[in-house]
């Protein structure tokens, strides 16, 4: 297994408590959520990978969820068993859980 990952200038930056933490700042999020040509893309495998499964039989883990838990809730709205949301950044961890319990 291989795997690469490259910051873009801008989008990250570390966090003052922790010099171990890459984070995103809101403005990031935002711009990720609003990206047309690759959330949609994501939404729709998220989708279609469900729809493909026997009903109600998937777990899916959305690691970094992000403040909005935009990929968990697609999950959870699509027929999910269940869903895990992981976010290292406490505030945005909190963001999610505060939309996803808005949500019902």
């Amino acid at each position: 297994i291989r795997a690469s990952w490259t910051a873009t200038q801008g989008l990250n930056s570390l966090n003052d408590n922790s010099k171990n933490f890459v984070g995103f700042n809101p403005a990031a999020y935002s711009a990720m959520v609003k990206d047309a040509s690759r959330t949609p893309l994501f939404e729709q495998a998220i989708i279609h990978r469900l729809q493909q499964s026997p009903s109600n039989s998937v777990v899916v883990l959305d690691l970094g969820t992000g403040p909005f838990a935009l990929f968990a809730v697609v999950a959870a709205q699509h027929g999910a068993q269940k869903v895990y949301a992981i976010e290292a950044n406490p505030q945005a961890a909190e963001l999610a859980q505060q939309r996803v319990q808005s949500l019902g």
